[in-house]
């Protein structure tokens, strides 16, 4: 093992760097092959409740898994080099043994990392915590107040709550020790790869197996508990970076937990494909340490996911008494009835204070409402992220109010929130109800005990069991993937099977449904605004694919919907003959004329939707004069090459020079609910030529003449730029090839949420 060593000796400190932020593609793989790196989830590397679980291994079982993984340990270096050794150039005969190489390394190189025996291979390893003299200085005996690396490991899981089959696998992702036969001492320095910053050498008061174990336990509990004081952000979307070398690119990531995001923050890449398909090789542009970091896992202990096994509770009346002191119950905070109020434990009572009436919902989520304050169980702000302390608060039938209870084995529940699955209800150090990551932990744990108000019950079952999310009226149903494209009769027809599809906003009728809510079913009906039929399932069924499309009312439960609200403001609309299958676009396509369909509920985009009032103008920006700059490059603006007015005279890209060439009238046709474009001289509009919907089709300036590519829809970005899109086609104006040059053509091309579709409107 040591031509690692001397392969690297003369970046030893980039080793450390290289481990921790970069990871090592290192080839002595663990045993397994079931789990493919290609199976590996960019925004879900482990679960919480696997990472933050420090009970899966006793002492006995960490030191029994490294004897077991470890080659056998040539403390005393008598095995033999072998061939291919040299030293000043000349071959070393291999008989010689390793401990014989060492001293020549030491005596005729000067290479002082060549120590005599004993050569300690980790399963071997002992340290004392306070002096830090190990068993590499006592000739490899252990003495007393030295502790093993086993023992080393299980306590610092244990004191900082971290997994020690985690700290097991970082411990052969970052380190070269690990798996060594013969290692030196000063392969023990950053084992971890603690204290390692990519701008300076590693920190040398962090050196040692004790320091480095210890520092990266504290470091991994420190970031979950200061989660959102780094740059990469949980229950957020990320751009993460493929390679220390930015010009590899990036991938935007959406980081499910903590310790996804805790991973990514101490190794700060995400692996491309060709890292994940060449594994455990490497790749250009590749890095390797979240992706060793899933296969080590994986391979050794098995899924990286947790198994989150939910129970049914009947509906009724429950105290919920910690598990960790059943003498005491959850209720408000001074018994109050008041909104925002939080919880706390305290001793149990013979009233209504903290007696809870637990009600399953028609999509299997549960509502649990205190009885004395008729206020359901809240996250504020409906903000689901770690350490965030419930409160009490009216109901309003939202995903924050919503909850999922988890078996956990031994009769008691887990409450865990229907916003992020992955956080349940825990008691923190104030006997505050707060938001924790699930791992099965006493304070997490619950006994629902059956209980009978003193009193009738206030709260209002009818109250309780409404879905209404909406008022009724007409909308225009948009798409959260681009609010250009809406929910649509195809072709306008009104037949019985005409489909449902996804196209591009026209201000026309076979875009509005009249929405209203049925009170006696609890559910809504969408039916067409053009004929007496209805959003339907196509034969009644509830399978994924099913066809969504327009029929006769038949009162059945294909017809029916629930239009349920998400935390990010967004709608699933749920069909009534599966709680769990929702509206879809087919395959996630953004393009004209894409059905509809009915699939299993997997909080994505294509699932989501936005619900706009069809009586109200959508119109975003006021009517004027204005610029029309890229957001590419400060100061690179649509403009009329030569700044002549004649029919056909071409639209370009050009550096700002405050001509009316660059100045555009913009009005909003209310009617149409599109915008027109003119100049601000010559009384022309921008246009498409000839009318083509193709890619890459010429933007130019002509009379009007009233038809769609004279017509365009101005859509706000999430970045507060502006896409506009062509009406015949709803293609964006899109900047050709990227380019940031004078004279660059300006065209249409298909959205790809790219920087040459998105601009500025600057008012005049």
């Amino acid at each position: 093992m040591k031509r690692k060593l001397l392969r690297l000796s003369s970046i030893l400190a980039a080793i450390s760097f290289t481990a921790i932020f970069f990871g090592l593609a290192i080839y002595n793989t663990p045993d397994s092959t079931a789990v493919k790196a290609t199976d590996f989830k960019a925004g879900r590397i482990v679960d919480d409740a696997v990472f933050y679980n420090s009970n899966t291994m006793t002492v006995s079982q960490i030191q029994s898994f490294m004897d077991n993984h470890l080659p056998a340990c040539d403390m005393w270096g008598t095995g033999k080099m072998g061939y291919g050794y040299y030293i000043k150039g000349k071959a070393v005969n291999p008989n010689t043994t390793r401990a014989e190489y060492a001293r020549r390394m030491r005596e005729e190189v000067g290479d002082k990392r060549y120590h005599a025996p004993p050569y300690v291979c980790i399963n071997k390893y002992y340290e004392n915590p306070t002096t830090h003299v190990t068993n590499f200085d006592t000739k490899g005996v252990a003495k007393d107040g030295m502790l093993s690396a086993a023992q080393i490991l299980y306590n610092a899981a244990k004191e900082n709550n971290i997994n020690p089959q985690v700290l097991l696998v970082m411990l052969k992702k970052e380190s070269y020790a690990w798996g060594d036969n013969w290692p030196t001492k000063n392969e023990y320095n950053a084992v971890m790869g603690y204290a390692c910053p990519d701008s300076a050498p590693c920190d040398t008061k962090y050196y040692g197996f004790y320091n480095q174990v210890n520092m990266a336990a504290w470091q991994l509990d420190y970031y979950k508990k200061n989660i959102y004081s780094y740059n990469y952000r949980p229950y957020t979307t990320n751009k993460i970076y493929y390679n220390p070398d930015y010009s590899c690119g990036s991938k935007s990531v959406y980081l499910e937990n903590l310790a996804t995001t805790s991973l990514y923050i101490y190794t700060p890449y995400v692996p491309n494909d060709a890292a994940l398909k060449n594994y455990p090789g490497t790749s250009t542009c590749g890095s390797y340490g979240n992706r060793n970091f899933f296969m080590y896992f994986s391979e050794w202990f098995g899924t990286t996911l947790a198994s989150f096994k939910t129970t049914t509770v009947a509906n009724g009346y429950y105290r919920l008494l910690p598990s960790n002191d059943t003498s005491t119950s959850l209720q408000p905070v001074n018994n109050t009835k008041e909104d925002k109020v939080q919880f706390t434990t305290a001793k149990k009572t013979n009233t209504n204070f903290d007696i809870f009436e637990i009600k399953k919902k028609s999509n299997n989520n549960y509502t649990i409402v205190n009885v004395d304050s008729n206020k359901a169980l809240d996250t504020p702000s409906g903000n689901a992220i770690y350490g965030k302390v419930l409160q009490q608060y009216t109901y309003n039938n939202l995903n924050p109010q919503e909850w999922k209870f988890y078996d956990s084995d031994d009769g008691t529940v887990s409450i865990a929130s229907a916003i992020s699955g992955n956080l349940v209800a825990g008691i923190n150090s104030d006997k505050r109800l707060a938001l924790f990551p699930y791992t099965k932990e006493n304070s997490q744990k619950y006994t629902l005990e059956k209980a009978t108000p003193s009193v009738s019950s206030t709260t209002s079952s009818t109250t309780i069991e409404t879905n209404r999310t909406i008022a009724d009226g007409k909308y225009n149903i948009a798409s959260a993937l681009t609010h250009s494209y809406l929910l649509d009769v195809k072709g306008g027809k009104s037949a019985d099977g005409t489909p449902i599809q996804l196209y591009a906003r026209n201000g026309l009728q076979p875009q509005v449904f009249d929405i209203t809510y049925d009170n006696k079913v609890g559910y809504y009906k969408i039916k067409s605004a053009l004929v007496d039929k209805y959003v339907s399932l196509r034969d009644n069924k509830a399978d994924d694919r099913t066809v969504v499309e327009l029929s006769s009312w038949k009162a059945n439960c294909g017809q029916y919907w629930l239009i349920s609200k998400k935390s990010n403001g967004n709608y699933n609309i749920l069909s009534k003959c599966s709680a769990n299958k929702a509206l879809d676009v087919k395959g996630g396509k953004v393009e004209l004329s894409n059905p509809a369909q009915l699939y299993k509920v997997n909080n994505l985009k294509p699932q989501e939707w936005s619900f706009e009032d069809a009586q109200k103008k959508s119109q975003i920006i006021s009517n004027g004069t204005y610029s029309i700059a890229s957001v590419l490059k400060s100061n690179f603006m649509v403009d009329v090459t030569s700044g002549s007015y004649i029919d056909g005279r071409n639209i370009q890209m050009y550096s700002r020079n405050n001509n009316n060439a660059q100045n555009f009238i913009i009005n909003f046709n209310t009617a149409k609910k599109l915008y027109t474009i003119k100049t601000s001289v010559g009384n022309k509009y921008l246009s498409v030529e000839k009318t083509s919907t193709q890619n890459g089709a010429n933007v130019h300036i002509w009379q009007w003449t009233g038809k769609c590519d004279q017509y365009w829809d101005i859509q706000k970005t999430t970045s507060g730029s502006y896409n506009i899109f062509n009406s015949c086609s709803y293609k964006p104006l899109d900047i050709s090839g990227g380019k940031t040059a004078n004279k660059t053509n300006v065209q249409i091309w298909q959205m790809n949420w790219l920087k040459p579709q998105e601009w500025k409107l600057e008012r005049k």
